[in-house]
C-alpha cells in the first residue's frame, strides 16, 4: 500500500506535458493578439456603450469600471501588449493571471460575436494560469533556474508548482473530453444528425457554409451523409482512443483535419485553431522530442537533395543582422536564430567589436539603441521592429509569425514594443563573457 501511494505522489510531482502546454501559450497568444488587432478598427463600435450595443454592467469586466473611451482605448492597448508578452513568455505567473482577467474583460463583451471556440479558450486559459507553459518556446524559458540553492522553502513551492501544473493539465483533457462527448451525443439526439442531414442542410445556409461545402453537399448527397456520420463518430472514438499512446496518434491527425475541414467548409477558423491547440497538450515531451528528431532527419535529407539550387539562388537573399555581444537577452537570441536558420541565409555581428562594423555605414550608437539588418545585395538598411520583420523572413520555421508581425507594424504597435523589450534588456559586462559562454550576475562587479 505504501509502495502504491508512493508511486502515485511521483507521478504527480514529476512534471509533464511541457511542451505541450508552451506550445498551448504560443497558439492562444497569437489568437488572441489576432482577435485584438483585427476588431481595433471597430473597437468602438463593437465594445463600448458609445457604440452599437449597450452592455449589462453587472458582468465582470474591467471594461465596466468606466464609460470613458480613453479608459477602454487604455484597457483594449494594454490587453494588446499583454497578450504579446503571454506569447513569448515573459513572467509567466504573472503576465498569464493578468492576461487571463483582461482578455475574459473583453471576452465579457464581445462573446455574442464569436464562433464558439472563445467558450473552450476562456476555460483553458484559466486552467493555464496554474500550469509550467514558458518551459520552451519563451524568453523565461532563457533564464537561471531560480531553485538551484535547494532551499527548502524553494523545493517546497517548486512541488507545489509542479503538482499545480499536473493537476491543471489533466482538467484541460478532461475538459475537452467532455466538450467532444457532449456534442457527440447532442448531435445524436438532434435528428437531422440521426438522419445525417445536418452537413447538407448547414451547407445550405450561406452564413453557416463557404461554397465548396455548399457545392459538395449538392453534388455528392451521399458523401454528406457519410461525414455527418463520420463526425459523430470520430467524436465518441476521441473520447477513448486518446488513452493508448499507438491510437492516439491516429485519431488526433483525424480530428486536426476534421477541424481544418471545418475551417475550410464552415469558415470558422478560430474555432478550428483553438481545438486543434488544445489538443496539442495530448502528447508527452517524449513523443515531441521523437517527432522532433525526426524532423531534423527530413531536414538534413531536404538540404542534401536540394545543395544544388541552395548554391545557385539562396546566396542572393543573405543579410547581416547586428546584435549587442554584451547583453543576455541578445546572445540567448542569437543561439536560437543559429539554431533556426535553416539556410543560413543570416550573418550575426556582434557589434561591440569595432572591427566588425567599420566597413558599414552604420553608427555604433544607433546599432546600440536598436538592432539593426543589411541585405548584402542591395545594402538596404533596416532597424528596430523592421529589421526584426526582416529577419523573420529569412527564417523559415517562424513564417506563421509574419502576418501577427505586419499587423502589429499596421496598427503602430511594432515599435513601440520592440522599444519597450529593447530598453530593458540586461546588459553583460564585457568580462563575464569568454569565447565558449557568458557569466548572467544578478550583481554587476561580482562573480
Amino acid at each position: 500500500m505504501y509502495k502504491y501511494s508512493e508511486s502515485i505522489v511521483n507521478f504527480f510531482s514529476t512534471e509533464r506535458f511541457t511542451i505541450g502546454t508552451s506550445l498551448l501559450r504560443v497558439s492562444f497568444g497569437l489568437i488572441i493578439l489576432y482577435n485584438y488587432v483585427v476588431l481595433f478598427s471597430q473597437r468602438h463600435f463593437l465594445f463600448t456603450d458609445h457604440g452599437y450595443h449597450t452592455f449589462d454592467k453587472n458582468s465582470i469586466s474591467l471594461y465596466n469600471l468606466s464609460d470613458s473611451l480613453i479608459f477602454f482605448d487604455i484597457m483594449y492597448n494594454t490587453g494588446i501588449i499583454l497578450a504579446f508578452l503571454y506569447t513569448i513568455g515573459i513572467k509567466s505567473r504573472l503576465i498569464n493571471i493578468i492576461n487571463f482577467i483582461f482578455y475574459y474583460s473583453l471576452y465579457a463583451r464581445f462573446y455574442h460575436i464569436g464562433d464558439g471556440g472563445d467558450n473552450l479558450m476562456v476555460i483553458v486559459l484559466f486552467f493555464m494560469v496554474f500550469t509550467n507553459c514558458t518551459k520552451y518556446f519563451s524568453v523565461s524559458s532563457t533564464q537561471k533556474n531560480k531553485y538551484k540553492k535547494g532551499l527548502g522553502i524553494n523545493t517546497f513551492y517548486k512541488n507545489a508548482c509542479v503538482i499545480f501544473h499536473n493537476f491543471a493539465v489533466f482538467f484541460i483533457i478532461g475538459q475537452m473530453i467532455l466538450v467532444y462527448f457532449i456534442s457527440a451525443t447532442y448531435q445524436l439526439m438532434g435528428e437531422t444528425w440521426a438522419t445525417g442531414t445536418a452537413i447538407y442542410y448547414i451547407s445550405q445556409v450561406k452564413t453557416m457554409s463557404s461554397p465548396l461545402l455548399e457545392n459538395l453537399s449538392t453534388n455528392f448527397v451521399y458523401l454528406s451523409v457519410l461525414l455527418t456520420y463520420i463526425s459523430i463518430f470520430i467524436k465518441y472514438a476521441f473520447v477513448f482512443l486518446i488513452f493508448n499512446k499507438r491510437s492516439k496518434l491516429v485519431i488526433i491527425p483525424i480530428m486536426c483535419l476534421f477541424h481544418i475541414g471545418i475551417a475550410i467548409g464552415m469558415q470558422l477558423y478560430t474555432f478550428s485553431l483553438i481545438m486543434i491547440s488544445v489538443e496539442a497538450i495530448l502528447f508527452t515531451n517524449t513523443e515531441y522530442k521523437q517527432l522532433y528528431t525526426k524532423v531534423r532527419k527530413l531536414k538534413i535529407l531536404f538540404f542534401k537533395h536540394t545543395r544544388k539550387f541552395s548554391k545557385r539562388y539562396i546566396p542572393n537573399q543573405k543579410i547581416c543582422v547586428f546584435y549587442d555581444g554584451e547583453c543576455s537577452f541578445c546572445l540567448t537570441t542569437v543561439r536560437r536564430l543559429k539554431q533556426l536558420d535553416w539556410f543560413r541565409l543570416i550573418s550575426l555581428i556582434n557589434f561591440r567589436n569595432y572591427n566588425n562594423i567599420k566597413k558599414w555605414d552604420i553608427y555604433p550608437e544607433n546599432l546600440e539603441e536598436r538592432m539593426h539588418s543589411i541585405t548584402i545585395k542591395s545594402n538596404k538598411v533596416k532597424s528596430g521592429f523592421d529589421a526584426f520583420i526582416e529577419v523573420t523572413k529569412h527564417l523559415v520555421p517562424l513564417w506563421f509569425l509574419l502576418p501577427i508581425l505586419y499587423l502589429f507594424k499596421w496598427v503602430g504597435m511594432g515599435n513601440i514594443t520592440y522599444n519597450f523589450i529593447a530598453k530593458r534588456r540586461n546588459l553583460l559586462s564585457s568580462h563575464y563573457c569568454n569565447s565558449e559562454s557568458c557569466l548572467v550576475s544578478t550583481k554587476r562587479g561580482k562573480k
